[in-house]
């Protein structure tokens, strides 16, 4: 793999002005070079998986989903095909075409840009060995189950964000705001003391907020990561501890690292709100 990533990370380097060219163009203001190579090297040392497979991945287009989903291709030799719902086109593109360029392996990458329930459904049906990936959207995992699709949810930049008090709705709103214009999925948990409409695309889950309710999300993988905004810290210290494997944060950022470090599992440096 060490050939393959120093290959990639010229090709990336050599590409760089173009790349961000066109994150510019696409809207993407904190799109990251640096970070996309963070997230390519970590791969360096990982070794290659023994089954190899076809992959269907249906993400929301984030870039960084679009470069680890082909790491993991190239470590397992699996075909990919990446879905990503008319999102960011031209740079996800680029990025494959960077990564898929640099490789003597026949993983195949293809970049699709809608989303047709019967196409999925014949390119599972005609290849043998097919995992189909839904990354980042736990209903919309759910309702293609309901669709008789055999689907895995896979959770890789996704966010949970609760709270419990109206004290900390600026900072809530601007975790929002960088969600929303960075293609990172946030699901809202909220308390019904609060009647305020949430003008985002982001779900909104009205309720109240307890450590049950955080546990029981944790256990069924809906996110990748889970941040609290409280007034009252002690009450969820408990829970931080007895999942002290899992990503929690309680009143705290992890938006400065959190893409290329989610990549290697470990989620490090962040900074107090």
């Amino acid at each position: 793999m060490k050939s393959i990533i120093n290959k990639i990370i010229d090709q990336i380097e050599e590409y760089k002005v173009d790349i961000m060219d066109l994150a510019i163009k696409e809207k993407l203001p904190n799109f990251s070079v640096e970070k996309i190579k963070e997230i390519i090297i970590d791969y360096k040392n990982k070794k290659k998986q023994a089954t190899k497979q076809n992959q269907i991945a249906i993400t929301n287009g984030n870039p960084y989903t679009t470069a680890i989903l082909l790491m993991e291709a190239i470590s397992s030799e699996s075909k990919i095909t990446i879905y990503n719902q008319n999102n960011l086109n031209k740079l996800n593109q680029k990025i494959l075409d960077i990564i898929a360029g640099e490789i003597d392996i026949k993983i195949e990458p293809e970049l699709v840009n809608r989303l047709e329930i019967s196409d999925l459904e014949e390119r599972a049906r005609s290849t043998k060995n097919t995992k189909i990936l839904v990354v980042d959207d736990i209903e919309k995992c759910e309702l293609l189950r309901v669709m008789g699709l055999s689907v895995e949810n896979m959770q890789i930049l996704s966010i949970n964000l609760y709270i419990d008090t109206d004290q900390l709705n600026s900072i809530k709103n601007a975790m929002i705001e960088y969600c929303n214009k960075n293609y990172m999925k946030m699901t809202l948990f909220k308390s019904n003391s609060s009647e305020e409409k949430e003008k985002s695309k982001e779900a909104d889950k009205s309720k109240e907020i307890t450590t049950k309710l955080i546990e029981t999300n944790i256990e069924n993988n809906s996110s990748k990561a889970t941040i609290i905004l409280t007034k009252n810290e002690e009450r969820y210290k408990k829970l931080q501890e007895k999942l002290k494997n899992e990503k929690i944060y309680i009143n705290m950022n992890p938006f400065d690292t959190i893409e290329q470090e989610i990549a290697k599992q470990i989620i490090m440096n962040v900074n107090k709100i």
